[in-house]
């Protein structure tokens, strides 16, 4: 379950970045995928999750053990807060992100 694609991106990298919670519990819970698991960009699943601002993503990775510290790719923290500046960005979409950063904060992350 840890094979890598060509991009070095694991299955938990792909249900992540497109939001199949169940696929991604399965995943990390059943299977014991790696969520720190980096690809050759240095991107995890966090930071996809982060990327697409999904709050239930990022929260099952956490609870999977993903390092919410980042790498040298960046961290979940600065991701999200880049986002908030988005210009085209509606106000659900902010406030989602805020709930992002929220539980970032919670479990420990830094800038």
């Amino acid at each position: 379950m840890n094979a890598r694609n060509a991009e070095g991106r694991t299955a938990l990298h792909k249900a992540a970045f497109w939001g199949h919670i169940n696929i991604l519990r399965f995943l990390a819970t059943e299977c014991k995928v790696n969520p720190n698991h980096q690809d050759y960009n240095g991107d995890t699943p966090l930071l996809a999750a982060c990327y697409n601002g999904n709050l239930e993503i990022a929260e099952e990775l956490i609870s999977a053990g993903a390092d919410v510290h980042g790498t040298e790719q960046g961290t979940p923290l600065s991701m999200v807060m880049n986002q908030l500046d988005d210009a085209f960005l509606d106000q659900s979409g902010k406030d989602r992100l805020r709930s992002l950063l929220q539980l970032l904060r919670r479990s420990g992350a830094t800038s």
